[in-house]
């Protein structure tokens, strides 16, 4: 006698666990600090959400296609797993595209050193500017060695050559001290001093021919500060012309003294700057400029990224369900999105302290930002080894077009559902806003990756705590309540975000991700059930999905792009706040107009007690019963 396959549904929920605890760690490692990286590789805002906006567009598309074969032709392991292994190649290919101006990448990347240095307390007030060879976040300017060489040769027994011997680091860094030096020196010294507040460059045809030995030099613009006016100062000791039309103080010699500025500056000012830099003439014969050329490459390379790694989210969640639906456990199904969260939460946390202990550059080329790559590698390596033993079943009978139909009808015929469909979109649009441009925002106010990674784990770990009380929170607020409160917090966090002040100062408002994103959510899902017919909860459910993180994220990732570049990240979120605030006051008012559509449960009906129903409830349930069945034949057809 053959004995039946005995089904081990903890053990198969534990791996499904622990299986969305690894994928998700892996992607908070490096999705969350994409836009960060676009920018330190060059790319301006407007490019950074066409990259974004491309992005969720190809989730939309091919979510859907990946589900669809993989229970057609039933390769939902093979095609997860191949989806794993295909997807670590894909983004490693990001840490090969090279920056568009490596000064992009000492400037920001000092930046957050800046950030982790003013928690020391030993640091003296007016030496918190200084980190490193640069002045972050005001102007960093070096001495070339030639100019250095030749005050050393001129002046043996000047106080210069003493400072020198003691602190070599200063033949890179010119602090006020040597620039006083240079000042003191009575003899003629060559000496090339900007003082224009934009980028300039040596364009003169007099100044080419008297200097036919100096290479083109592209200035970085300046800003006032001491040794700015130390320079100046010794500009008044030397012997240096001065061109009007572009106020650059010059000589004749081959040396110059740089003054270059670093600070960290955004929207239409920076792509301007950046543009003006890159299309230069290189005397090259090259169809696009490096800037293009970098977008290019990022926008195919993220494509191609998105369409492999798309397939696991919809074709491994389809696997688990059928899995859980053949062993009669439907039930204990919709819980590993806990487990998700929490292996986010420590992930960006983790990731975030790591990446800012360590130097700028890992090497002469790599970037410290890379490391968020490799960690991605390594735990999606590990999720392989899991999804091995992943709980798969395909379901004989795949109705997954069918099932769609039926759910888009209900959607159209139910006005109440049409205002959410309207919400998640909304609530999309804006919320890629927040994923694309707020770690700008941080970055802008010498935020470090540590705190951006703790931000975003505090929210989401606020998400699942109160995910202990969402039945309560529901019953006391209503599902249109609990949507509108959703709403003016994600408002109120958008408004906050706009007028930040310090590095630190997103983390406690971070705690309202419970209410804008998690407990309004739950509104949608319970809503999505109560519309519902049997065995279209779940499709409804990724119509909703798609609407919000694919086509309205997509929406909000192409305007806000070209919206930072014309007005700043301040006045996106400040638009975006009134937006959700309003549609706030039209999703109360609209709701309550329009009238409530009682759904059929058939799950009441099978639980009901018969024993404890008189003729008449008997009566009135069979009616019920063919009134169901008939709006059942009318939607198969």
């Amino acid at each position: 006698m053959k004995r039946n396959k005995q089904w081990n549904v903890s053990k198969a929920l534990a791996l499904a666990s622990l299986y969305h605890f690894l994928h998700c760690a892996a992607t908070a490692c490096v999705i969350p600090f994409l836009t960060i990286y676009f920018r330190q590789l060059g790319l301006t805002a407007p490019f950074v959400g066409i990259v974004m906006g491309a992005k969720y567009f190809i989730l939309l598309l091919c979510t859907p296609f990946w589900s669809y074969c993989a229970g057609r032709y039933n390769k939902r392991r093979i095609l997860v797993l191949g989806s794993l292994l295909s997807s670590i190649g894909a983004g490693l290919l990001l840490t090969l595209i090279p920056p568009v101006d490596k000064e992009a990448e000492y400037k920001f990347c000092n930046g957050s050193m800046y950030a982790k240095n003013s928690w020391n307390q030993n640091i003296r007030p007016e030496d918190k500017d200084h980190v490193g060879d640069f002045k972050i976040n005001k102007i960093a300017h070096t001495i070339f060695p030639t100019i250095v060489n030749g005050v050393l040769t001129s002046h043996p027994g000047s106080t210069l050559r003493t400072k020198m011997k003691e602190n070599p680091q200063l033949l890179t860094t010119a602090e006020p001290s040597v620039a006083s030096d240079l000042t003191e020196s009575p003899d003629k010294t060559e000496l090339t001093v900007i003082t224009n507040s934009k980028i300039s460059t040596l364009e003169n045809a007099d100044i080419a021919r008297n200097d036919h030995n100096s290479k083109r030099n592209t200035f970085l613009p300046i800003e006032d500060s001491d040794q700015a006016r130390i320079l100046g100062k010794a500009g008044e000791h030397l012997p240096v012309e001065k061109n009007n039309s572009s106020e650059v103080y010059h000589s004749t010699a081959n040396s110059h003294i740089v003054k270059r500025n670093i600070a960290l500056k955004t929207g239409s000012e920076d792509g301007k700057e950046k543009q003006r830099i890159n299309t230069e003439p290189n005397h090259s014969f090259k169809i696009l400029d490096n800037q293009h050329e970098t977008f290019v490459l990022i926008l195919l390379v993220i494509s191609l990224w998105e369409a492999l790694a798309s397939a696991l989210d919809w074709v491994a969640d389809d696997g688990l369900y059928d899995y859980l639906d053949f062993v009669d456990s439907v039930d204990r199904y919709g819980k590993q999105w806990i487990w998700g969260h929490l292996g986010r939460a420590g992930a960006v946390f983790s990731i975030g302290i790591l990446v800012d202990r360590l130097n700028c550059f890992l090497n002469g080329h790599t970037s410290r930002i890379a490391v968020h790559f490799y960690s991605y590698a390594m735990l999606i390596t590990v999720t392989l080894l899991v999804g091995v033993f992943y709980p798969i079943h395909t379901a004989k009978k795949n109705d997954m077009v069918n099932h769609t139909v039926k759910a888009l009808h209900l959607l159209v015929s139910d006005g109440r559902a049409i205002l959410y469909v309207i919400t998640v979109f909304i609530t999309g649009a804006i919320g890629s806003t927040i994923n694309n441009f707020l770690f700008w925002q941080m970055q802008n106010k010498g935020s470090s990756e540590a705190f951006m990674g703790t931000a975003l784990a505090i929210g989401f770990a606020a998400e699942v705590l109160l995910f202990l009380f969402k039945d309560r929170v529901l019953r006391i607020l209503s599902l249109s309540g609990t949507v509108v409160f959703g709403l003016i917090c994600l408002a109120a966090q958008l408004l906050y975000y706009s007028f930040l002040w310090s590095a630190w100062a997103v983390l406690p408002i971070q705690v309202l991700n419970s209410f804008s994103n998690g407990a309004l959510w739950w509104a949608v899902w319970s809503q999505c059930n109560d519309l519902a017919t049997p065995g279209i909860e779940r499709t409804l459910h990724k119509i909703y999905h798609g609407l919000s993180f694919g086509l309205g994220a997509s929406f909000g990732s192409f305007c806000s792009g070209f919206i930072v570049n014309s007005f700043g990240i301040e006045r996106l979120y400040q638009a975006c706040s009134a937006i959700a605030v309003l549609w706030a006051m039209v999703f109360l008012i609209a709701q309550s107009k329009i009238p409530r559509q009682k759904r059929l449960n058939y799950s009441r009906l099978l639980a009901a007690d018969t024993s404890d129903m008189s003729d008449s409830d008997d009566e009135q349930d069979k009616d019920w019963l063919i009134t169901a069945l008939k709006n059942e034949d009318f939607l198969q057809k």
